[in-house]
């Protein structure tokens, strides 16, 4: 829970202030998009591996989610000391400054609420100054954009891109049946049981409850995928950029030049660049096996045309 301490909103206001520009909405700002089991968290610690961006840690998270630029100050002054790792465990990190969803900072500002897509969409009435000036003051802190990675994201993106009008947004994908193999296996692994949902939750989550779970998983990463198609055509069509899990993993420096090139791109300043990605380094959960494999398979062949524009094509 977050620490209880009065002064606590006077010294994040006293950070606004010397941090937050005028207007703070012209701030650049980086949002991470991707269903679950795409590979967002390892793309997500590459590219604050790679290149020096501000990111909401678990300090953040788990400490000051009510008031999150209070430890991004912090890691700014610890920052030649962080050493980002590419350990995760089903999207989790581990270390006080590893990266983190931010998923207590996001529930402050969006609400959580099922169905996801519905009810947990818009930012909250009176949270809008707060994560203006929060992602503001975050980039005036460092000269760098901040990253923001969080599965819920995926279905805010009018929002955000309304709000942050110098927003880029990445978009991850993966193969749509590798992904829902991954995510059957994932609720066998973490939440025990198939049929309990992992992360955000689309429109029709309910009428998907009813179905079998291994047609579940791949309706959700449907779902996911026609809802970032969609509302990056309407909202940022010329500030977004797609990467492939598939390539990302077998070319991670190739890719990340991919990502610095499209940012060079459109941002008036460069994107400052740390070091390699050594892929050897990486340990992932990504790559997991489920029993009900070939009932994925065989639901995701009888409804192929659907589905295909969500197969990696290589």
């Amino acid at each position: 829970m977050e620490m209880k301490d009065t002064h606590l909103e006077t010294l994040e206001n006293t950070l606004f202030a010397e941090f937050a520009s005028s207007p703070p909405n012209d701030t650049p700002v980086i949002f991470l998009l991707g269903a679950s089991r795409t590979g967002s968290t390892f793309l997500y610690q590459a590219l604050i591996h790679r290149f020096s961006l501000s990111y909401f840690s678990n300090l953040a998270n788990d400490t000051f989610f009510n008031h999150p630029i209070i430890a991004l100050a912090l890691q700014n002054q610890l920052r030649k000391t962080i050493d980002v790792s590419f350990k995760n465990q089903y999207g989790k990190t581990e270390g006080v400054l590893q990266p983190s969803e931010a998923s207590y900072v996001h529930k402050n500002w969006f609400g959580g609420e099922h169905p996801a897509q519905l009810h947990s969409k818009q930012i909250l009435p009176d949270k809008k100054d707060h994560i203006i000036n929060t992602v503001s003051a975050a980039y005036h802190l460092t000269q760098q954009p901040c990253i923001i990675k969080n599965a819920w994201n995926c279905f805010r993106i009018e929002s955000l891109a309304e709000l942050f009008p110098q927003a880029f947004f990445i978009w991850i994908r993966r193969d749509l049946t590798r992904c829902a193999i991954s995510d059957l296996a994932t609720r066998y692994n973490m939440r025990t049981s198939p049929t309990i949902w992992n992360s955000a939750t689309p429109w029709n989550y309910e009428a998907l409850q009813k179905k079998p779970y291994w047609e579940q998983v791949v309706e959700n990463q449907y779902e996911f995928n026609v809802a970032i198609s969609e509302s990056l055509a309407q909202s940022a069509q010329n500030r977004s950029l797609e990467v492939w899990y598939e390539d990302l993993y077998t070319k991670p420096n190739e890719e990340l030049q991919k990502v610095e090139t499209h940012l060079n791109g459109f941002y008036t300043f460069p994107i400052e660049q740390n070091q390699d990605v050594q892929l050897q380094i990486y340990e992932s959960q990504t790559h997991l096996e489920t029993p009900d494999g070939e009932s994925i398979q065989a639901y995701i062949k009888s409804q192929h045309d659907r589905l295909s524009p969500f197969f990696y094509q290589k």
